[in-house]
Formats: C-alpha cells, sequence, structure tokens
C-alpha cells in the first residue's frame, strides 16, 4: 500500500525521536500521504466502494483500508447485496476489527438494507456478540435512567439512540 515516501520525510526507527516519529505516523495514517494517488484514478468509484464490500464480507482489514484510502464511502449502499453496506455484512459475521475500523471511519450504524434491518439487527440475528459490544460502545446509549427508576425496571439495552453532544 505504502507508495512514496515525500522528500520532508523518513523512515522512522528506533533511534527516532518522539517528533520525528509523531510526523511519520500522522502522515501515514492521518494525511494519507504514502498512498499511491495514481492507483485511485485508475478505478471508478463504483471499483473502489466494491473493493471495501468484497474486503469487509471477507474480513480483509488491509483492503478496507486500501479502498477508504482510495475515497470508498463507508456507507455505500448496494443494490445487488440488498442494499446492505460494508458495516451490515461485518456485524453479520462478527468480524470485530473490521468492524471497529469501518466504525473509526465514520460507518453510520442507522442504515437499513432492503429487510429493514441495520447492522445491529443483523449482529442480534445472528449472536455476534463481540460485534455487539463495538456497536454499543460507538453509539452510546440513552438508557433513559430517570424512566427506569420511574417504573422500577433494570435498563433495556433495545433502546439505543445516538449520542448528543
Amino acid at each position: 500500500l505504502e507508495h512514496t515516501i515525500p522528500s520532508d520525510y523518513h523512515k522512522i526507527n528506533s533511534s527516532s525521536n518522539s517528533n520525528e516519529k509523531e510526523k511519520f505516523i500522522k502522515g501515514k495514517y492521518m494525511f494519507k500521504m504514502f498512498i499511491d494517488p495514481t492507483k485511485s484514478k485508475q478505478l471508478t468509484h463504483e471499483q473502489i466502494n466494491e473493493k471495501l464490500y468484497q474486503s469487509s464480507i471477507k474480513n480483509e482489514l488491509v483492503g478496507i483500508f486500501e479502498a477508504i484510502c482510495h475515497g470508498a464511502n463507508v456507507d455505500y449502499q448496494f443494490d445487488k447485496y440488498s442494499n446492505r453496506t460494508a458495516l451490515h455484512e461485518t456485524s453479520k459475521a462478527d468480524f470485530t476489527q473490521s468492524t471497529e475500523f469501518l466504525l473509526q471511519n465514520g460507518a453510520l450504524q442507522n442504515i437499513e438494507d432492503d429487510d429493514g434491518n441495520t447492522a445491529r439487527e443483523l449482529a442480534e440475528q445472528n449472536e455476534s456478540n463481540d460485534v455487539l459490544q463495538i456497536l454499543d460502545y460507538h453509539v452510546g446509549f440513552d438508557l433513559n435512567l430517570s424512566r427506569t427508576k420511574a417504573n422500577n425496571k433494570s435498563p433495556s439495552l433495545g433502546a439505543v439512540s445516538p449520542k448528543s453532544d
């Protein structure tokens, strides 16, 4: 995946100081400076999105990363796959690292497929418990403790709403 390193960046090693390490890591992972820009120009948006989807169903984290670096839409819904997103597939299959990575890169959990299922619902149907924990972490729960206390019931994990800022 690494293409070229800009002239003002140098590979880091164990003797590199913290500033050099920070600069290199930010350049590589935050700014994606070492990605071959010609590769994404050779592919259509549909091909890049397809690479994301295929990498997701195979749990190929490097392929997911590469597709995102080349501009894949993490929330792209594929008509030929029941309007599912990459997150639908990784959640259904209990692929924890791929699910986490998609969420860290902005994948939305509330998108429904043709059957009206979200990624969470597919994970629940397939008892993908590890992924459910990750989805819970990224959504945050509005457990509505005041209503729970008023009804003297224990909090239900079924009531999910996005965090408010």
